[in-house]
């Protein structure tokens, strides 16, 4: 564990996963999932990046029994991006709160379609 991830888990209550094509910042609570940030590197976005992020926060947590809901700033240069990535998933839009974008998915969906992803990065 490195000092920023000691740093969100004590002052935020927060988890980090980090992978070689990114990170995801999320926050568990008792029967939901709160995914604050999700970055991948420039050079695996056109790739599996994405699908490799989510496939590993959905291994740590699971999905079948969860609600998840993810942030996007409306102000972030890609913000459309990050945004159709989570519909794509099964995200929709939650409400709407200070500039941000609060989405809460399908688990039905998104659970289908991390079973999609895992299948497609395994060939």
């Amino acid at each position: 564990m490195n000092f920023f991830q000691e740093y969100l888990k004590e002052a935020e209550n927060k988890e980090l996963i980090k992978t070689d094509k990114g990170f995801v910042v999320y926050r568990l609570d008792k029967d939901s999932v709160y995914i604050d940030n999700m970055w991948v590197a420039p050079m695996y976005r056109k790739q599996e990046g994405f699908k490799e992020l989510l496939c590993e926060l959905f291994d740590n947590i699971g999905t079948n029994e969860i609600d998840i809901y993810a942030n996007v700033d409306e102000e972030h240069p890609r913000a459309e991006i990050t945004l159709s990535y989570y519909f794509y998933i099964g995200c929709h839009i939650h409400k709407m709160k200070e500039g941000t974008v609060v989405l809460k998915a399908d688990k039905r969906k998104v659970s289908s379609t991390i079973n999609k992803f895992i299948k497609e990065l395994r060939r």
